[in-house]
């Protein structure tokens, strides 16, 4: 693999997942709690209204992450065609580049809908129960964005172990394959998916494979 190719798709998924992290995290920095991305409906709510511009930013920031790592997979899939990997690569920018549109618009539904749904009970209006039909749309879009994602993983990763990568092969199949385990139970947890793609990127950056 080429070495710059390799370190320039390690970087970016270093970078975006990094981004990602950091949205994840900052309810925990900033009073929300670990119960804005735990609690039922009715009590992250209660939550979210206490600080709706922490929450706005954090899923802001998760749906920048998620696009730059998109950016990351695409020079992944490079370096996977460049080592005759083409279906592998195929999947991986089919896959993962639609997971992130439904995340887009699960994290952009959860910077509006909830946030308007927050206020609204806030102010003594139960019309904010018509915002959990959306809000059941709206995880259902997250979910799909963690399975698809996770394939791609897998995909990559089995790509990977067919050239002799064996390290960056074995990365891939383990966090995805985690990810998808998780999922057949009705565990979904992003920050699986997270660190496939952390891992995966610093790999390529410690990558010591010559030029061809």
């Amino acid at each position: 693999m080429d070495r710059t190719a390799t370190r320039l798709a390690g970087a970016v998924l270093v970078v975006g997942t990094a981004i990602m992290l950091v949205g994840a995290a900052l309810p925990l920095l900033t009073g929300l709690g670990l119960e804005a991305w735990t609690a039922d409906w009715d009590r992250k709510l209660d939550v979210v209204i206490g600080n709706s511009t922490a929450w706005r930013v954090a899923n802001g920031l998760i749906i920048f992450g998620a696009v730059v790592t998109v950016v990351g997979i695409a020079l992944v899939a490079n370096l996977l065609r460049d080592l005759n990997r083409p279906s592998e690569a195929a999947a991986a920018v089919a896959l993962f580049p639609v997971g992130v549109a439904l995340e887009a618009v699960n994290r952009t539904a959860n910077m509006t809908t909830t946030v308007w749904a927050a206020e609204a009970k806030a102010a003594g209006d139960t019309s904010y129960r018509l915002f959990e039909v959306i809000d059941q749309w709206r995880a259902l879009m997250g979910d799909l964005f963690l399975i698809l994602a996770s394939v791609a993983l897998v995909v990559i990763g089995f790509g990977f172990q067919r050239t002799g990568q064996v390290a960056l092969g074995l990365l891939g199949l383990f966090f995805g394959g985690i990810a998808l385990l998780l999922a057949a139970v009705s565990a979904l947890f992003p920050a699986v998916v997270f660190l496939g793609t952390g891992a995966l990127g610093a790999a390529l950056l410690l990558t010591t494979s010559p030029d061809p």
